[in-house]
């Protein structure tokens, strides 16, 4: 799902976005009939802001993030009175309304027609792109989601002899979004995901990158394609609210959360990521769902074992080059219910085994697993591992700790990594029944942009100043290096927090 239709942004409550959304309120009133029918003046007025603030928000959200709003022009892709998936939940003739009126005040213009079954992308324009200038990019409180976004429920399209329609270069499958059950068990991960999302709106999630730094990494997000569950491809700092989505049209199948921009910084960047302003780290899962499986085969994996050492020539353990490449493809086939997947053509290349070679090493080191390919025990692994997380979530809540979670792994302030390593074994113990290992990233600040953490240990082993490699320099070289280092952008929108948290405390 991508992430810029203009009703899956969050409404901001930033005094000037307010403003500009009560004047616009104000315009449309001004021309409104004195025999209008339906709700009283009040009520109009009321789902007017509503609409506007979401709007103007979105436009606010697009514009700091280099983005573009989407905006579905059609009557058929409102659902108002009854909420149905895929359909935006406004009313059509308001939300048409504030369009056309921000339009002809000039403060927003069409961008990318429609085409190709596409909406419409718009920008904000004239006064209103003026004050966002003005701005800035800034940390601002948000509303809440509203509950019927919190879980999703999505499924594949088939075709008439049930397999799955796959489409594009290279081809993926097309899914679309299913009505998602009413049940105390939804309403009880609704009710867990609001406490999240409150508490994570209440934080500040940044990077430690100089301003040439963040426009680098836009410029690499921009070219990598967007996941199909959600994960933002942009730079999008405001997005910090989850949401559930589960697989294959069932409520026991997926169940991931998505919706944090941390989750889609490449995995080489996300060392930089901030919480407060303080250091993080990222704590994972060792192979998570092969230890799930096994231990629901009844072979739980002792927690030393490496799931992904499957017998390949030259091992070289967890720092093996090859291991995210079996992963990953491990994974794939796991999650394969339909039997479509293959393995890519630089299987051999980069593993020194071909496809048939590849899986006879996968069914001698977990036999009882290969045994269950393509029965949907991948997806149900996978319902089991978000339950986890969100177990892990809540339960460093309890001690005010936040964490943002990446699916299988965690990422949070350098000095809790040790109650988190502690949460995440014995969280995995109650609901699975067995042990697991976990495994500890690094932190870099911005002078390490872009370096692998060999290359951070090489140029700190090269350095020849003693004291510069254990960490302590001077305080003249120190100021020129903050000084050398222009991080406006960051150093605003943490600025803006620590002022917000001020004036609330």
């Amino acid at each position: 799902m991508a992430q810029d239709r203009f009703d899956w942004t969050l409404s901001l409550t930033l005094p000037l976005l307010t403003e500009r959304a009560d004047h616009a309120v104000a315009v449309i009133e001004a021309s409104d009939s004195k025999d209008a029918k339906g709700a009283s003046k009040k009520g109009r007025r009321d789902q007017r802001g509503v609409i506007m603030r979401q709007v103007i928000s979105a436009l606010y959200i697009a514009y700091v993030s280099d983005d573009l709003v989407s905006f579905p022009l059609r009557e058929k892709n409102y659902s108002a009175k009854k909420p149905k998936p895929g359909k935006i939940h406004f009313s059509y003739t308001y939300t048409k309304e504030a369009y056309d009126t921000l339009k002809r005040l000039g403060w927003l213009e069409v961008a990318e027609p429609p085409r190709d079954g596409k909406h419409t992308r718009v920008r904000a324009s004239g006064d209103l792109a003026t004050v966002f200038s003005e701005l800035g990019l800034v940390w601002s409180p948000q509303e809440l989601k509203s509950q019927d976004q919190l879980v999703q429920l999505r499924d594949v399209e088939r075709d008439s002899n049930g397999t799955p329609i796959r489409k594009g270069k290279p081809p993926k499958t097309r899914k679309y979004d299913c009505e998602v059950p009413d049940s105390p068990k939804v309403e009880g991960m609704r009710e867990r995901l609001e406490r999240i999302n409150s508490f994570l709106t209440q934080h500040c999630f940044h990077l430690d990158l100089s301003d040439q730094n963040i426009g680098e990494l836009q410029r690499i997000m921009k070219g990598r394609p967007g996941e199909d569950d959600g994960d933002p491809k942009l730079l999008r700092l405001h997005d910090v609210q989850l949401r559930r989505v589960f697989a294959r049209g069932s409520m026991e199948k997926g169940g991931r959360f998505y919706g944090g921009w941390w989750q889609g910084i490449p995995e080489l960047h996300r060392p930089h990521i901030r919480i407060d302003g303080y250091k993080t780290i990222e704590v994972d899962y060792s192979g998570i769902a092969i230890r799930i499986i096994s231990a629901q085969l009844g072979k739980p994996l002792p927690a030393d074992v490496d799931p992904y050492d499957i017998g390949l020539r030259d091992w070289h353990g967890s720092d093996d080059p090859r291991r995210k490449k079996v992963k990953k493809i491990v994974n794939a086939l796991i999650n394969d219910e339909d039997g479509v997947y293959r393995l890519p053509k630089d299987t051999e290349s980069v593993l020194g085994v071909d496809e048939a070679a590849f899986k006879d090493h996968l069914h001698r080191t977990h036999p009882l697993i290969c045994e269950q390919l393509a029965t949907g025990i991948g997806l149900q692994a996978q319902y089991i591992d978000s339950e986890v997380a969100e177990r892990v979530m809540l339960r460093m809540m309890e001690q005010d700790v936040v964490v943002l979670p990446i699916h299988d792994s965690f990422c949070i302030r350098l000095g809790y990594r040790q109650s988190l390593e502690i949460v995440m074994k014995d969280v995995f113990a109650e609901l699975i029944g067995a042990e697991v290992s976990v495994d500890a990233a690094y932190s870099k600040s911005d002078n390490y942009f872009g370096l692998k953490r060999q290359d951070i240990e090489d140029q700190i082993d090269a350095l020849d100043d003693e004291t510069e490699r254990m960490g302590v320099i001077s305080a003249d070289k120190l100021f020129s290096k903050l000084e050398n280092r222009q991080s406006d952008i960051m150093d605003d929108f943490l600025g803006s927090w620590e002022s917000w948290r001020a004036e609330t405390r």
